[in-house]
């Protein structure tokens, strides 16, 4: 009689030898990312537009896009086997927690000078992203040679509503210059420091001029909002208001000095009205991945100034006079114009308190408060020189009555000797915590007389910038992501459920004759 189907036997050798057949073919299967069940990068968060910038003796920076909000970082070493370091975003490391940012700016710090390093990028998918399948390389800097005159190119980038638009990245190339870049602040800032720029063979610091043309460009953070301008170096303190487009559409970026903003009182200057308007015209910054972003060349920025007749007869300016000290008790943000102000403040009386200044060199000291409480800390007694740009100091205390510790920030400005930022009256005068970062923030300037237009100035000037280093997406550069280990887990488990079917099948059923053959007896 034949058996039913049910009852009828696989060999237990056969079944072996197609499980571990199907074990080993579905690992490699999978080992190699054949089908359509291998885990891949999504190409909403592979790196996009990375370029190379701020290079110096002791570090750079690295940026790049993505199309959508991840989390980005950089491994980086002396030699292709051995990146083991990381770094992550500034404003991860400002704020000591890792985030999701579609425009991604990376600043390796404590870099040896004239050193040839390897790196990587990744992201939260994309974990090694590299030049078709080796490492990025970059050289630092050789130490050595005398930075120019202290001086700060700065400005303030919107949006195209008109908000700030925090986490764009701001470019600017020069002819024989190696590129600079600084990345826009929550309050729409952004500030350079013209003193580091390099030449671009890195082989000393650039002599810039101030007839020495000057192109920016802006990347939102959308890779199709844009911003660019043109104008000379004596015109970028402050550079006007810059407003975002979206590619093609945007026909004009609105590249202008905000009318919005008043004047200070101690100044006597024309009216509003004769701030210079800067019109801007952009091609499709459409990128798809497999290219760099588009030079400023297809970018037509031409700016414009204007004489507008003044109903006053005359521009009368006063200077505002600079000092060398920062006092704490004064909310408001203060501009000296000495890398090693005095600082003073006032706190409990005959106390010990710690005086921190964040700077890229940071500084921390102790100071005793006097039978006032008033204290006084000249940073000329030590070495360290702040650089231009703005910089916070925090001053904590335990109070002697309560036992609580008790703390305060301000920012101040370093205008560096001659700097014409010495005439900036500040929009923003609230406090903003700031750390070791680079680029410095630089709140919103209101209107001064270097904004006044010139009678006679007029420039149109085609942009001649020099090589960027940028590194097009390829198909070949996408890894793949996913974790094989989770899979050969998920595949063994299923094949020991199975297995234990099988067997509790038939066990169940040799019960069952079992259970019939007594029966019957």
């Amino acid at each position: 009689m034949k058996r039913a189907f049910a009852q009828r036997q696989i060999p237990t050798l056969l079944g072996l030898g197609v499980l571990i057949a199907s074990l080993v073919g579905g690992i490699a299967f999978i080992g190699t990312g054949g089908g359509v069940f291998a885990p891949r990068a999504t190409p909403q968060t592979t790196p996009k537009n990375l370029k190379i910038t701020n290079v110096k003796d002791t570090g750079l920076t690295i940026s790049f896009m993505t199309d959508e909000a991840t989390a980005g970082f950089v491994k980086y070493g002396k030699s292709a086997d051995s990146m083991t370091t990381q770094a992550s975003d500034d404003r991860d490391q400002l704020a000591g927690t890792v985030n999701q940012y579609s425009s991604h700016y990376i600043t390796l710090r404590d870099l040896d000078p004239g050193t040839e390093y390897f790196f990587t990028v990744g992201t939260t998918s994309v974990p090694k992203f590299d030049n078709n399948g080796v490492p990025f390389t970059v050289k630092t800097a050789n130490r050595g040679g005398s930075p120019t005159a202290a001086k700060t190119a700065y400005g303030t980038i919107n949006n195209s509503t008109g908000a700030p638009a925090d986490g764009a990245i701001v470019y600017m190339t020069m002819n024989g210059v190696a590129e600079l870049s600084a990345l826009v602040k929550g309050s729409g800032s952004w500030a350079i420091p013209l003193s580091n720029a390099r030449t671009a063979d890195l082989s000393g610091y650039a002599n810039l001029q101030p007839t020495d043309t000057v192109q920016i460009f802006v990347q939102g953070t959308q890779i199709n909002e844009t911003g660019a301008a043109q104008l000379p170096v004596s015109d970028t303190q402050p550079v006007p208001t810059i407003t975002l487009g979206s590619g093609s559409a945007a026909t004009d970026t609105g590249l202008q000095a905000e009318s919005t903003q008043t004047a200070p009182e101690e100044f006597t200057t024309a009216s509003e009205d004769s701030l210079a308007s800067l019109s801007t015209t952009e091609t499709d910054t459409e990128n798809t991945g497999a290219g760099p972003i588009t030079d400023p060349n297809e970018l037509t920025a031409i700016a414009m100034r204007s004489p507008v007749p003044s109903t006053q007869p005359e521009m009368e300016t006063q200077n505002t006079q600079m000092v060398d000290t920062v006092d704490l008790t004064i909310p408001e943000q203060q501009t000296v114009e000495t890398g090693q102000p005095t600082i003073t403040g006032k706190a409990a009386p005959n106390i010990l308190i710690t005086v921190q200044v964040n700077s890229e060199t940071q500084i921390t000291t102790q100071v005793q408060t006097d039978a006032e409480g008033n204290f006084v800390l000249p940073l000329s007694n030590g070495d360290q020189t702040l650089e231009p740009g703005e910089h916070t100091v925090t001053y904590s205390y335990t109070d002697p009555v309560t036992g609580e510790e008790k703390s305060v920030t301000r920012t101040f400005f370093v205008s560096g000797p001659g700097n014409d930022t010495a005439l900036l009256a500040q929009a923003n005068p609230s406090p903003t915590p700031f750390g070791s970062q680079n680029p410095f923030t630089i709140p919103s300037p209101s209107p001064s007389p270097s904004l006044l237009p010139s009678p006679t100035a007029s420039a149109s000037a085609t942009p001649s910038a020099s090589p960027r280093v940028v590194v097009p997406a390829t198909d070949s550069a996408i890894p793949r992501s996913g974790s094989t280990s989770v899979t050969i887990a998920l595949i063994v488990g299923g094949f020991f459920m199975i297995g234990l079917g099988v067997w509790s099948y038939r066990y169940n059923l040799r019960q069952a004759l079992i259970d019939s053959e007594e029966d019957s007896a």
